[in-house]
Protein backbone atom coordinates (compact mmCIF):
# COMPACT_ATOMS: atom_id res chain seq x y z
CA UNK A 1 0.00 0.00 0.00
CA UNK A 2 1.16 3.65 -1.21
CA UNK A 3 0.07 7.07 -0.38
CA UNK A 4 -1.02 9.11 -3.09
CA UNK A 5 1.57 12.29 -3.75
CA UNK A 6 -1.35 14.39 -4.33
CA UNK A 7 -2.29 14.03 -1.26
CA UNK A 8 1.27 15.54 0.49
CA UNK A 9 0.44 19.20 -0.78
CA UNK A 10 0.03 21.64 1.82
CA UNK A 11 0.47 18.96 4.48
CA UNK A 12 2.52 20.53 7.15
CA UNK A 13 4.57 23.56 6.32
CA UNK A 14 8.28 23.68 6.06
CA UNK A 15 11.65 26.03 5.97
CA UNK A 16 13.43 26.69 3.04
CA UNK A 17 16.46 26.44 4.15
CA UNK A 18 18.24 23.02 3.65
CA UNK A 19 18.62 21.04 6.85
CA UNK A 20 22.07 21.36 8.18
CA UNK A 21 21.95 21.13 12.31
CA UNK A 22 21.72 18.07 14.26
CA UNK A 23 18.19 17.45 16.05
CA UNK A 24 18.37 15.18 18.71
CA UNK A 25 16.07 12.31 19.13
CA UNK A 26 15.82 10.91 22.10
CA UNK A 27 13.32 7.67 23.48
CA UNK A 28 14.13 5.46 26.81
CA UNK A 29 12.34 2.62 27.65
CA UNK A 30 11.79 4.25 30.92
CA UNK A 31 9.86 7.49 29.41
CA UNK A 32 6.55 8.51 30.61
CA UNK A 33 3.26 8.23 29.27
CA UNK A 34 4.11 4.61 27.56
CA UNK A 35 6.06 5.47 24.45
CA UNK A 36 5.61 3.72 21.20
CA UNK A 37 7.51 0.28 21.86
CA UNK A 38 8.79 -3.31 20.84
CA UNK A 39 6.36 -6.18 22.04
CA UNK A 40 7.43 -9.66 21.84
CA UNK A 41 3.87 -11.62 19.73
CA UNK A 42 5.16 -15.28 20.05
CA UNK A 43 5.99 -17.84 17.25
CA UNK A 44 5.50 -17.91 13.82
CA UNK A 45 7.21 -19.43 10.69
CA UNK A 46 6.99 -21.37 7.34
CA UNK A 47 4.31 -24.04 6.97
CA UNK A 48 5.77 -27.56 6.46
CA UNK A 49 2.95 -29.43 5.05
CA UNK A 50 1.15 -28.76 2.10
CA UNK A 51 -2.08 -26.09 2.39
CA UNK A 52 -3.59 -25.70 -1.05
CA UNK A 53 -7.20 -25.16 -1.42
CA UNK A 54 -9.97 -27.23 0.04
CA UNK A 55 -12.73 -28.13 -1.87
CA UNK A 56 -16.22 -26.46 -1.04
CA UNK A 57 -14.13 -23.55 0.36
CA UNK A 58 -16.82 -20.92 -0.80
CA UNK A 59 -17.54 -18.34 -3.31
CA UNK A 60 -14.88 -15.54 -3.87
CA UNK A 61 -15.53 -12.67 -1.96
CA UNK A 62 -14.94 -8.85 -2.88
CA UNK A 63 -11.26 -9.56 -4.74
CA UNK A 64 -9.18 -6.81 -3.55
CA UNK A 65 -7.04 -4.55 -5.89
CA UNK A 66 -5.34 -2.23 -3.29
CA UNK A 67 -6.66 1.15 -4.65
CA UNK A 68 -4.53 3.78 -1.83
CA UNK A 69 -2.78 5.34 -4.98
CA UNK A 70 -4.03 6.76 -7.94
CA UNK A 71 -1.62 7.63 -10.35
CA UNK A 72 -1.45 11.02 -12.33
CA UNK A 73 -1.30 10.52 -15.84
CA UNK A 74 0.16 12.90 -18.23
CA UNK A 75 4.09 13.27 -17.16
CA UNK A 76 6.57 14.44 -19.68
CA UNK A 77 9.83 13.96 -19.10
CA UNK A 78 13.38 14.46 -20.63
CA UNK A 79 13.50 13.28 -23.89
CA UNK A 80 15.57 10.03 -23.76
CA UNK A 81 16.88 7.84 -26.58
CA UNK A 82 16.18 4.77 -25.20
CA UNK A 83 17.92 1.07 -24.21
CA UNK A 84 18.10 -1.57 -26.96
CA UNK A 85 16.27 -4.92 -25.16
CA UNK A 86 17.78 -8.28 -25.58
CA UNK A 87 15.43 -11.52 -25.27
CA UNK A 88 19.06 -13.33 -24.68
CA UNK A 89 19.31 -14.47 -20.73
CA UNK A 90 22.63 -13.23 -20.25
CA UNK A 91 24.96 -15.94 -19.32
CA UNK A 92 25.44 -16.36 -15.09
CA UNK A 93 21.64 -15.85 -14.63
CA UNK A 94 20.10 -18.36 -12.47
CA UNK A 95 16.33 -17.89 -12.83
CA UNK A 96 12.87 -19.33 -12.32
CA UNK A 97 9.00 -18.32 -11.45
CA UNK A 98 8.44 -17.57 -8.13
CA UNK A 99 5.05 -17.19 -6.52
CA UNK A 100 2.10 -16.16 -8.39
CA UNK A 101 -1.58 -15.05 -7.87
CA UNK A 102 -2.66 -18.84 -7.88
CA UNK A 103 -0.05 -19.30 -4.94
CA UNK A 104 -1.45 -16.63 -2.84
CA UNK A 105 -5.33 -17.60 -3.61
CA UNK A 106 -5.02 -20.62 -2.40
CA UNK A 107 -2.75 -20.76 0.48
CA UNK A 108 -3.90 -21.49 4.09
CA UNK A 109 -6.73 -24.01 2.25
CA UNK A 110 -8.24 -21.47 0.25
CA UNK A 111 -8.77 -18.49 2.88
CA UNK A 112 -6.96 -15.66 1.38
CA UNK A 113 -8.08 -12.81 -0.94
CA UNK A 114 -7.35 -12.44 -4.29
CA UNK A 115 -4.92 -9.49 -4.00
CA UNK A 116 -3.48 -7.03 -6.57
CA UNK A 117 -0.44 -6.25 -6.50
CA UNK A 118 2.20 -8.57 -5.00
CA UNK A 119 4.48 -6.17 -3.43
CA UNK A 120 8.41 -8.09 -3.40
CA UNK A 121 9.88 -8.82 -0.43
CA UNK A 122 13.39 -10.91 -1.07
CA UNK A 123 16.23 -11.62 0.83
CA UNK A 124 19.17 -14.44 0.58
CA UNK A 125 21.75 -15.63 3.43
CA UNK A 126 22.84 -19.12 4.43
CA UNK A 127 22.19 -21.11 1.31
CA UNK A 128 18.62 -20.01 1.47
CA UNK A 129 16.47 -17.31 -0.43
CA UNK A 130 13.30 -16.03 1.10
CA UNK A 131 10.14 -14.77 -1.75
CA UNK A 132 7.44 -13.04 0.36
CA UNK A 133 4.35 -11.80 -1.72
CA UNK A 134 0.62 -10.11 -0.89
CA UNK A 135 0.04 -12.60 1.10
CA UNK A 136 2.12 -15.18 0.61
CA UNK A 137 6.05 -17.04 1.64
CA UNK A 138 8.17 -19.54 0.45
CA UNK A 139 11.81 -20.60 0.85
CA UNK A 140 14.08 -21.51 -2.18
CA UNK A 141 17.52 -23.16 -2.36
CA UNK A 142 20.50 -20.55 -3.04
CA UNK A 143 22.31 -23.16 -4.94
CA UNK A 144 19.28 -24.27 -7.58
CA UNK A 145 16.67 -21.56 -7.24
CA UNK A 146 13.90 -24.07 -6.41
CA UNK A 147 11.51 -23.92 -3.47
CA UNK A 148 12.14 -25.82 -0.29
CA UNK A 149 9.43 -25.30 1.30
CA UNK A 150 5.23 -25.26 0.61
CA UNK A 151 3.57 -21.76 -0.17
CA UNK A 152 2.55 -20.40 3.23
CA UNK A 153 0.22 -17.69 3.92
CA UNK A 154 1.32 -14.41 5.16
CA UNK A 155 -0.92 -14.34 8.13
CA UNK A 156 -0.12 -18.46 9.34
CA UNK A 157 3.50 -17.13 9.02
CA UNK A 158 3.35 -14.48 11.30
CA UNK A 159 1.04 -16.26 13.53
CA UNK A 160 -1.86 -15.10 12.74
CA UNK A 161 -5.45 -16.29 11.71
CA UNK A 162 -6.62 -16.21 8.83
CA UNK A 163 -7.91 -13.37 6.29
CA UNK A 164 -10.80 -15.01 6.11
CA UNK A 165 -12.57 -18.57 7.07
CA UNK A 166 -14.94 -19.72 4.23
CA UNK A 167 -15.85 -23.02 5.68
CA UNK A 168 -18.00 -21.47 8.60
CA UNK A 169 -21.57 -19.86 8.36
CA UNK A 170 -21.32 -16.96 8.11
CA UNK A 171 -18.21 -16.92 7.09
CA UNK A 172 -15.39 -15.13 9.47
CA UNK A 173 -12.60 -12.77 9.36
CA UNK A 174 -9.01 -12.18 10.54
CA UNK A 175 -6.24 -9.38 9.84
CA UNK A 176 -5.18 -8.67 6.23
CA UNK A 177 -1.54 -8.81 6.07
CA UNK A 178 0.20 -6.56 3.24
CA UNK A 179 3.46 -5.00 2.01
CA UNK A 180 6.00 -8.02 3.36
CA UNK A 181 9.66 -6.97 2.87
CA UNK A 182 13.02 -9.02 3.55
CA UNK A 183 16.02 -8.88 4.79
CA UNK A 184 19.59 -11.16 5.67
CA UNK A 185 22.18 -9.40 8.28
CA UNK A 186 25.38 -11.03 8.01
CA UNK A 187 26.63 -10.11 11.56
CA UNK A 188 23.55 -11.76 13.21
CA UNK A 189 23.13 -14.46 10.79
CA UNK A 190 19.16 -13.96 10.82
CA UNK A 191 16.49 -13.13 8.92
CA UNK A 192 14.23 -10.28 9.27
CA UNK A 193 10.63 -10.21 7.48
CA UNK A 194 7.93 -7.29 8.01
CA UNK A 195 4.86 -6.95 7.08
CA UNK A 196 1.86 -4.27 7.59
CA UNK A 197 -1.50 -5.79 9.63
CA UNK A 198 -5.02 -3.94 9.29
CA UNK A 199 -7.25 -5.93 11.58
CA UNK A 200 -10.64 -6.57 10.65
CA UNK A 201 -13.85 -7.12 12.64
CA UNK A 202 -14.75 -10.93 13.60
CA UNK A 203 -17.83 -10.96 11.80
CA UNK A 204 -18.18 -8.18 9.01
CA UNK A 205 -14.80 -7.90 8.07
CA UNK A 206 -15.05 -4.13 8.13
CA UNK A 207 -11.76 -2.87 9.38
CA UNK A 208 -11.54 -1.49 12.71
CA UNK A 209 -8.66 0.92 12.68
CA UNK A 210 -6.07 -1.32 14.70
CA UNK A 211 -2.82 -1.77 13.08
CA UNK A 212 0.66 -2.56 13.65
CA UNK A 213 3.48 -3.53 11.44
CA UNK A 214 5.14 -7.44 12.55
CA UNK A 215 8.60 -7.99 12.66
CA UNK A 216 9.65 -11.97 12.61
CA UNK A 217 13.02 -12.54 13.29
CA UNK A 218 14.43 -16.33 12.91
CA UNK A 219 15.44 -18.25 15.30
CA UNK A 220 18.41 -19.19 13.70
CA UNK A 221 20.73 -18.77 10.66
CA UNK A 222 18.06 -21.58 9.01
CA UNK A 223 14.34 -20.05 8.32
CA UNK A 224 12.52 -23.03 8.43
CA UNK A 225 13.31 -23.80 11.67
CA UNK A 226 10.80 -20.79 12.80
CA UNK A 227 10.77 -17.10 13.84
CA UNK A 228 9.94 -15.34 16.68
CA UNK A 229 7.45 -12.61 15.89
CA UNK A 230 7.64 -9.06 17.41
CA UNK A 231 5.30 -5.52 17.10
CA UNK A 232 5.34 -1.91 16.75
CA UNK A 233 1.86 -0.60 17.22
CA UNK A 234 0.89 2.13 14.70
CA UNK A 235 -2.54 2.88 15.37
CA UNK A 236 -2.11 5.92 17.16
CA UNK A 237 1.65 6.51 16.36
CA UNK A 238 1.94 8.35 20.07
CA UNK A 239 5.26 8.95 20.86
CA UNK A 240 3.67 9.03 23.18
CA UNK A 241 1.46 12.22 22.10
CA UNK A 242 -0.88 10.69 19.73
CA UNK A 243 -0.46 11.98 15.91
CA UNK A 244 -3.14 13.96 13.92
CA UNK A 245 -6.99 12.29 12.65
CA UNK A 246 -5.47 8.65 14.65
CA UNK A 247 -6.26 5.75 14.39
CA UNK A 248 -3.20 5.65 11.38
CA UNK A 249 -1.44 2.96 9.54
CA UNK A 250 1.99 2.77 9.30
CA UNK A 251 2.00 2.03 5.15
CA UNK A 252 4.59 0.27 3.16
CA UNK A 253 7.02 -0.37 5.84
CA UNK A 254 10.63 0.14 4.40
CA UNK A 255 13.59 -2.00 6.28
CA UNK A 256 17.72 -1.35 6.30
CA UNK A 257 20.71 -2.36 8.30
CA UNK A 258 23.73 -1.34 10.11
CA UNK A 259 26.14 -1.98 12.47
CA UNK A 260 23.56 -1.92 14.90
CA UNK A 261 20.26 -1.22 13.83
CA UNK A 262 17.30 -2.93 12.34
CA UNK A 263 15.52 0.07 10.86
CA UNK A 264 11.38 0.06 9.71
CA UNK A 265 10.57 3.56 8.07
CA UNK A 266 6.81 3.78 7.10
CA UNK A 267 4.10 6.78 5.57
CA UNK A 268 1.43 7.27 8.43
CA UNK A 269 -1.95 7.89 7.44
CA UNK A 270 -5.09 8.46 9.31
CA UNK A 271 -7.36 5.37 8.40
CA UNK A 272 -10.47 6.78 8.45
CA UNK A 273 -9.49 10.46 7.52
CA UNK A 274 -8.11 12.04 4.73
CA UNK A 275 -4.50 13.34 5.88
CA UNK A 276 -0.68 12.44 5.65
CA UNK A 277 1.63 12.88 8.84
CA UNK A 278 4.66 11.90 6.97
CA UNK A 279 7.40 9.17 7.52
CA UNK A 280 8.27 7.46 10.58
CA UNK A 281 11.35 5.85 11.57
CA UNK A 282 11.78 3.28 13.82
CA UNK A 283 14.98 1.75 15.27
CA UNK A 284 16.12 -1.07 17.29
CA UNK A 285 19.35 -2.78 18.01
CA UNK A 286 19.35 -5.97 15.77
CA UNK A 287 21.73 -8.41 17.79
CA UNK A 288 19.22 -7.71 20.78
CA UNK A 289 16.20 -8.38 18.21
CA UNK A 290 18.70 -11.66 17.19
CA UNK A 291 18.77 -12.47 20.81
CA UNK A 292 15.26 -11.88 21.74
CA UNK A 293 14.13 -14.15 19.34
CA UNK A 294 15.63 -16.90 21.23
CA UNK A 295 14.15 -15.79 24.75
CA UNK A 296 15.92 -12.76 25.53
CA UNK A 297 14.61 -9.12 26.80
CA UNK A 298 13.21 -6.90 24.01
CA UNK A 299 15.07 -4.62 22.96
CA UNK A 300 14.29 -0.77 23.43
CA UNK A 301 12.82 0.95 20.53
CA UNK A 302 13.78 4.94 19.18
CA UNK A 303 11.13 6.83 16.89
CA UNK A 304 11.47 9.41 14.56
CA UNK A 305 8.29 11.18 13.36
CA UNK A 306 10.01 12.60 10.09
CA UNK A 307 6.82 14.38 9.24
CA UNK A 308 7.67 17.01 12.08
CA UNK A 309 10.86 17.65 10.91
CA UNK A 310 11.14 20.68 7.94
CA UNK A 311 11.30 20.04 4.46
CA UNK A 312 13.18 22.86 2.05
CA UNK A 313 9.06 23.56 0.42
CA UNK A 314 7.00 25.20 2.04
CA UNK A 315 4.16 23.15 2.58
CA UNK A 316 6.10 19.89 1.82
CA UNK A 317 6.09 17.09 4.31
CA UNK A 318 9.03 14.10 4.12
CA UNK A 319 7.37 10.41 2.48
CA UNK A 320 9.05 7.24 1.69
CA UNK A 321 12.55 7.68 3.77
CA UNK A 322 14.56 4.38 2.11
CA UNK A 323 16.66 3.03 4.65
CA UNK A 324 19.92 1.30 2.96
CA UNK A 325 20.88 -1.64 3.37
CA UNK A 326 24.98 -2.68 3.19
CA UNK A 327 26.80 -4.59 0.61
CA UNK A 328 27.96 -7.82 2.72
CA UNK A 329 31.28 -8.78 3.41
CA UNK A 330 32.30 -5.19 1.66
CA UNK A 331 35.57 -3.72 2.88
CA UNK A 332 34.68 -0.02 3.49
CA UNK A 333 37.46 1.68 5.10
CA UNK A 334 35.32 5.19 4.76
CA UNK A 335 32.48 4.00 6.22
CA UNK A 336 34.47 2.24 8.84
CA UNK A 337 35.87 5.17 9.77
CA UNK A 338 32.85 7.66 9.85
CA UNK A 339 31.08 5.26 12.03
CA UNK A 340 33.83 5.02 14.67
CA UNK A 341 33.73 8.72 14.69
CA UNK A 342 29.73 9.07 14.62
CA UNK A 343 29.50 6.23 16.88
CA UNK A 344 27.34 4.36 14.29
CA UNK A 345 25.47 5.58 11.32
CA UNK A 346 23.11 4.60 9.34
CA UNK A 347 21.99 6.37 6.03
CA UNK A 348 18.48 6.50 4.02
CA UNK A 349 17.81 8.55 0.46
CA UNK A 350 14.31 10.13 0.24
CA UNK A 351 13.04 11.94 -3.16
CA UNK A 352 11.42 15.44 -2.71
CA UNK A 353 8.69 15.56 -5.15
CA UNK A 354 6.05 17.31 -3.11
CA UNK A 355 3.70 18.67 -5.22
CA UNK A 356 3.63 16.65 -8.90
CA UNK A 357 5.85 18.98 -11.07
CA UNK A 358 9.04 16.96 -10.70
CA UNK A 359 12.24 17.44 -9.36
CA UNK A 360 16.04 16.94 -9.57
CA UNK A 361 16.57 16.64 -5.65
CA UNK A 362 17.49 13.90 -3.40
CA UNK A 363 17.15 13.88 0.51
CA UNK A 364 20.65 12.14 1.80
CA UNK A 365 19.66 11.15 5.74
CA UNK A 366 22.01 10.10 8.35
CA UNK A 367 20.94 8.70 11.76
CA UNK A 368 24.13 8.28 14.10
CA UNK A 369 25.25 7.37 17.34
CA UNK A 370 23.22 3.97 16.96
CA UNK A 371 25.96 2.20 18.88
CA UNK A 372 23.26 3.85 21.95
CA UNK A 373 20.91 1.45 20.35
CA UNK A 374 22.91 -1.77 22.62
CA UNK A 375 21.68 0.86 25.76
CA UNK A 376 17.92 0.64 27.18
CA UNK A 377 17.64 4.28 26.10
CA UNK A 378 19.29 5.04 23.14
CA UNK A 379 19.84 8.46 21.99
CA UNK A 380 20.18 8.69 18.08
CA UNK A 381 20.56 12.32 16.30
CA UNK A 382 19.36 13.03 12.43
CA UNK A 383 20.26 15.37 9.96
CA UNK A 384 19.44 15.38 6.44
CA UNK A 385 21.10 16.71 2.89
CA UNK A 386 19.20 17.82 0.01
CA UNK A 387 21.68 16.75 -2.80
CA UNK A 388 20.90 19.11 -5.88
CA UNK A 389 21.20 16.04 -8.76
CA UNK A 390 21.25 17.26 -12.48
CA UNK A 391 18.72 14.04 -13.40
CA UNK A 392 14.59 15.26 -13.27
CA UNK A 393 12.12 12.84 -12.04
CA UNK A 394 8.37 13.22 -11.94
CA UNK A 395 5.37 10.80 -11.55
CA UNK A 396 5.24 8.65 -14.55
CA UNK A 397 2.16 8.00 -16.83
CA UNK A 398 -0.13 5.00 -16.72
CA UNK A 399 1.65 2.14 -19.49
CA UNK A 400 0.03 0.08 -22.28
CA UNK A 401 0.42 -3.18 -22.46
CA UNK A 402 1.08 -5.44 -25.63
CA UNK A 403 -2.34 -7.48 -27.13
CA UNK A 404 -4.95 -5.01 -24.65
CA UNK A 405 -6.57 -1.55 -24.17
CA UNK A 406 -5.93 -2.01 -20.36
CA UNK A 407 -3.77 0.14 -18.54
CA UNK A 408 -1.13 -0.20 -16.11
CA UNK A 409 -0.80 1.71 -13.31
CA UNK A 410 3.05 2.57 -13.00
CA UNK A 411 2.87 4.27 -9.39
CA UNK A 412 4.72 7.48 -8.54
CA UNK A 413 8.52 8.91 -8.29
CA UNK A 414 9.14 7.83 -4.60
CA UNK A 415 12.46 6.14 -3.60
CA UNK A 416 13.05 2.54 -4.41
CA UNK A 417 15.34 0.18 -2.47
CA UNK A 418 18.59 1.58 -1.35
CA UNK A 419 21.82 0.30 -0.78
CA UNK A 420 25.29 0.77 0.28
CA UNK A 421 28.36 0.21 -1.76
CA UNK A 422 31.73 1.99 -1.06
CA UNK A 423 30.09 4.33 0.92
CA UNK A 424 27.93 5.21 -1.71
CA UNK A 425 24.06 4.75 -2.12
CA UNK A 426 22.70 3.43 -4.67
CA UNK A 427 18.69 4.46 -5.56
CA UNK A 428 16.29 4.88 -8.23
CA UNK A 429 12.79 6.20 -9.14
CA UNK A 430 10.24 5.79 -11.54
CA UNK A 431 9.86 8.96 -13.28
CA UNK A 432 7.68 10.07 -16.64
CA UNK A 433 9.74 10.04 -19.78
CA UNK A 434 9.67 12.05 -23.53
CA UNK A 435 11.36 9.83 -25.82
CA UNK A 436 12.47 10.67 -29.13
CA UNK A 437 9.53 9.70 -30.77
CA UNK A 438 7.44 12.02 -28.37
CA UNK A 439 5.74 8.85 -26.88
CA UNK A 440 5.53 9.76 -22.90
CA UNK A 441 6.73 6.86 -21.41
CA UNK A 442 7.54 5.32 -17.79
CA UNK A 443 11.18 5.37 -17.20
CA UNK A 444 13.98 5.24 -14.44
CA UNK A 445 16.01 7.51 -12.72
CA UNK A 446 18.65 6.40 -11.06
CA UNK A 447 21.42 8.00 -8.52
CA UNK A 448 24.83 7.04 -6.45
CA UNK A 449 24.95 9.44 -4.05
CA UNK A 450 28.06 9.37 -1.74
CA UNK A 451 27.60 10.89 1.66
CA UNK A 452 30.67 12.43 3.45
CA UNK A 453 31.21 15.25 6.73
CA UNK A 454 32.16 18.66 6.70
CA UNK A 455 34.57 19.56 10.07
CA UNK A 456 32.06 19.67 12.80
CA UNK A 457 30.30 16.70 11.73
CA UNK A 458 27.69 18.47 9.29
CA UNK A 459 26.31 15.79 7.14
CA UNK A 460 27.06 16.66 3.05
CA UNK A 461 26.46 14.45 -0.33
CA UNK A 462 27.68 14.56 -3.66
CA UNK A 463 26.35 12.69 -6.66
CA UNK A 464 28.30 9.93 -7.97
CA UNK A 465 26.39 8.25 -10.16
CA UNK A 466 23.41 9.31 -12.55
CA UNK A 467 21.07 8.41 -15.41
CA UNK A 468 18.07 7.39 -16.63
CA UNK A 469 16.98 3.15 -17.97
CA UNK A 470 14.41 3.82 -20.61
CA UNK A 471 13.32 1.13 -23.87
CA UNK A 472 11.92 3.35 -26.30
CA UNK A 473 8.32 3.46 -26.93
CA UNK A 474 7.67 1.01 -23.50
CA UNK A 475 8.13 1.15 -20.19
CA UNK A 476 10.46 0.12 -17.56
CA UNK A 477 9.37 0.74 -13.60
CA UNK A 478 10.20 -0.53 -10.14
CA UNK A 479 13.81 -0.62 -10.11
CA UNK A 480 15.74 -2.30 -7.77
CA UNK A 481 19.88 -2.23 -7.43
CA UNK A 482 22.34 -4.27 -6.18
CA UNK A 483 25.83 -5.03 -6.62
CA UNK A 484 28.52 -7.54 -5.21
CA UNK A 485 31.51 -6.82 -3.00
CA UNK A 486 33.71 -6.25 -6.16
CA UNK A 487 30.93 -4.00 -7.19
CA UNK A 488 29.52 -5.35 -10.01
CA UNK A 489 25.24 -6.61 -10.08
CA UNK A 490 22.31 -5.52 -11.90
CA UNK A 491 19.07 -2.86 -12.27
CA UNK A 492 16.12 -5.16 -11.67
CA UNK A 493 12.58 -4.03 -13.22
CA UNK A 494 9.80 -4.85 -15.29
CA UNK A 495 9.28 -4.18 -18.72
CA UNK A 496 6.16 -3.44 -20.15
CA UNK A 497 4.75 -1.84 -23.39
CA UNK A 498 3.24 -2.36 -26.67
CA UNK A 499 5.99 -4.35 -28.11
CA UNK A 500 6.48 -6.42 -25.07
CA UNK A 501 3.96 -8.20 -22.64
CA UNK A 502 4.75 -7.35 -18.64
CA UNK A 503 8.26 -8.79 -18.58
CA UNK A 504 10.77 -8.97 -15.86
CA UNK A 505 13.83 -7.66 -17.00
CA UNK A 506 17.31 -6.06 -15.94
CA UNK A 507 20.58 -4.45 -17.28
CA UNK A 508 24.01 -4.94 -15.49
CA UNK A 509 25.09 -2.26 -13.44
CA UNK A 510 28.66 -1.49 -11.81
CA UNK A 511 29.07 0.56 -8.89
CA UNK A 512 31.58 3.07 -10.98
CA UNK A 513 30.03 3.46 -14.34
CA UNK A 514 26.39 2.23 -13.99
CA UNK A 515 24.19 0.72 -16.22
CA UNK A 516 26.14 -2.17 -19.14
CA UNK A 517 24.87 -3.57 -22.36
CA UNK A 518 21.09 -3.72 -23.49
CA UNK A 519 18.28 -4.72 -20.91
CA UNK A 520 17.63 -8.16 -20.92
CA UNK A 521 14.60 -10.30 -19.97
CA UNK A 522 14.93 -12.78 -18.15
CA UNK A 523 11.55 -13.70 -17.67
CA UNK A 524 9.63 -13.23 -20.49
CA UNK A 525 5.66 -12.30 -20.33
CA UNK A 526 3.38 -14.87 -22.26
CA UNK A 527 -0.20 -12.84 -22.35
CA UNK A 528 -1.30 -9.46 -21.33
CA UNK A 529 -1.86 -8.30 -17.56
CA UNK A 530 -5.55 -10.24 -16.83
CA UNK A 531 -6.13 -7.90 -13.75
CA UNK A 532 -9.44 -7.44 -12.00
CA UNK A 533 -8.77 -4.03 -11.53
CA UNK A 534 -7.81 -3.60 -15.84
CA UNK A 535 -10.94 -2.50 -16.93
CA UNK A 536 -10.33 -1.05 -20.45
CA UNK A 537 -11.39 2.70 -20.66
CA UNK A 538 -12.42 3.02 -16.58
CA UNK A 539 -9.60 1.89 -14.46
CA UNK A 540 -5.48 0.07 -14.74
CA UNK A 541 -4.46 -2.50 -12.97
CA UNK A 542 -2.26 -2.39 -10.12
CA UNK A 543 1.66 -3.23 -10.74
CA UNK A 544 4.49 -3.36 -8.71
CA UNK A 545 4.68 -2.38 -5.95
CA UNK A 546 7.63 -2.69 -5.76
CA UNK A 547 10.82 -5.36 -6.66
CA UNK A 548 13.55 -6.05 -4.98
CA UNK A 549 16.94 -7.56 -4.89
CA UNK A 550 19.78 -9.50 -2.58
CA UNK A 551 23.17 -10.24 -2.45
CA UNK A 552 25.25 -12.97 -1.19
CA UNK A 553 28.63 -13.13 -1.68
CA UNK A 554 29.63 -12.88 -5.10
CA UNK A 555 26.04 -13.25 -6.53
CA UNK A 556 23.60 -10.81 -6.69
CA UNK A 557 19.15 -11.76 -6.33
CA UNK A 558 16.49 -9.78 -7.80
CA UNK A 559 12.51 -10.58 -7.93
CA UNK A 560 10.00 -8.87 -10.40
CA UNK A 561 6.73 -9.33 -11.08
CA UNK A 562 5.71 -10.67 -14.79
CA UNK A 563 2.64 -12.37 -16.48
CA UNK A 564 4.12 -16.40 -16.24
CA UNK A 565 0.49 -17.69 -18.05
CA UNK A 566 -2.42 -16.04 -19.59
CA UNK A 567 -5.30 -17.44 -17.35
CA UNK A 568 -4.83 -19.42 -14.30
CA UNK A 569 -8.16 -20.93 -15.07
CA UNK A 570 -11.50 -21.29 -12.94
CA UNK A 571 -10.37 -23.72 -10.63
CA UNK A 572 -9.38 -22.40 -7.28
CA UNK A 573 -10.75 -18.65 -8.21
CA UNK A 574 -7.22 -18.52 -9.91
CA UNK A 575 -8.94 -17.00 -13.12
CA UNK A 576 -9.23 -13.68 -11.15
CA UNK A 577 -6.08 -12.77 -12.06
CA UNK A 578 -2.52 -13.95 -13.76
CA UNK A 579 0.25 -12.08 -12.23
CA UNK A 580 3.60 -13.90 -10.95
CA UNK A 581 7.23 -13.52 -9.71
CA UNK A 582 10.08 -14.05 -11.78
CA UNK A 583 13.29 -14.76 -9.19
CA UNK A 584 16.51 -15.00 -10.83
CA UNK A 585 20.68 -14.97 -9.18
CA UNK A 586 23.07 -13.17 -11.95
CA UNK A 587 27.23 -14.35 -11.06
CA UNK A 588 28.46 -11.35 -12.23
CA UNK A 589 31.65 -11.69 -14.66
CA UNK A 590 34.85 -11.92 -12.72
Amino acid sequence: MKPSLDGLAGARGGCAAALAAALSLFITSGASAAPTALVSRGSGGLDHTPSGLATGNGPELAPVAIQDNPVRVGAAGSAIGGTAVSKRVPEGVLGAPGLNHHDERTADHGNQFSLEPPDQGLCVGNGYVIEAVNDAIRARSAATNQPVSTVSSLNRFFGLSSPITRNTTPVTFGPETTDPKCVYDVDTKRFFVTTLVLDQDFTTGAFTGDTEVLIAVSKTSDPTLGFSIFSISTTNAGDPVNHPGCPCLGDQPLIGLDKNGFYVSTNEFPFFVNGFNGAQIYAMSKQKLAAAANGGPVPALATLNAGQLPTPDSGGIWYSVQPSTPTPNEDDAEYDSARKQLRGVEYFLSALEFFGTGDTRVAVWALTNTDSLQTAAPALQVQTKIVNTGTFYIGPPNMSQKGSAGLIQSNDDRMNQVVKYGNTLYGAVNTGLTDSSGAQTAGIAYWGIKPFWQKGGILDGKVQLEGYVSVAGNNVVYPSIAVNREGDGMMAFSLIGPDYYPSAAMVRFGAHDGPKGPVSIVGAGVAPYASFGVVPGQSAGRWGDYSAVADDKNNVWAAAEYIPVASFGAAANGGLANWGTFVWKLTPEN
